[in-house]
């Protein structure tokens, strides 16, 4: 892959002069994570009557590009320390996205969208109920992140006692034309799910 920058023809460059600019590229979503060299060739052409003579500088960077795969991460989750079976409670949350997600589907591809489901914890990290309520956060580009204070309530079903609230992003990608979405596997799935550092302690009414 390569991207072209030309020098503004009115500016022409002398000996001696120099041309300057930043030149933003964009990593094809078929590239293998990887380490790369990135490198410039600066091509001229002149012209001299009658004939046109061309020539080629290349310089390759000292330092490598370290591509890595597209990763979703959840970034923060916390909440209130105490709440009652069969009432509400806000869990704030954050989820961030390196890089974006592609899955395939239906003979092609689409970029993942995201949800967030709000979970209880016991201390050991295990889950005991793996979703009091979710959010959809949407298509994340590059660096994006989605925060929201997610309205949830605690089951009958749950037993009062101590937990941790957590929370887990899924990436998924949807086709108008097929009943179910399909979720979409990460590289790393181990940073998609994040548990509140402080705990809950739910009671009855």
């Amino acid at each position: 892959m390569g991207w072209q920058q030309p020098v503004p023809a009115s500016t022409g460059l002398y000996p001696g002069q120099s041309y300057t600019f930043d030149l933003w590229l964009g990593l094809d979503r078929e590239m293998s994570p990887a380490s790369f060299y990135v490198m410039a060739k600066v091509w001229c052409k002149t012209y001299v009557s009658p004939n046109y003579y061309t020539w080629e500088n290349i310089l390759v960077a000292d330092q490598q590009l370290q591509v890595l795969p597209a990763d979703s991460l959840m970034t923060a989750v916390s909440g209130p320390q105490t709440g009652q079976i069969g009432g509400s409670i806000p869990v704030n949350n954050t989820i961030e996205t390196k890089g974006v997600l592609w899955g395939e589907i239906d003979g092609g591809t689409d970029s993942a969208f995201y949800t967030v489901d709000i979970c209880l914890f016991q201390d050991d990290r295990t889950i005991v109920y793996r979703c009091l309520g979710s959010r959809n956060a949407g298509y994340l580009v590059d660096g994006g992140t989605s925060s929201d204070t997610t309205s949830v309530t605690i089951p009958a079903g749950v037993a009062p006692g101590t937990y941790y609230l957590g929370a887990i992003d899924q990436a998924w990608v949807w086709d108008p034309a097929v009943p179910d979405n399909f979720r979409v596997t990460e590289n790393n799935m181990s940073n998609n799910t994040l548990v509140s550092m402080y705990p809950i302690v739910i009671t009855n009414p």
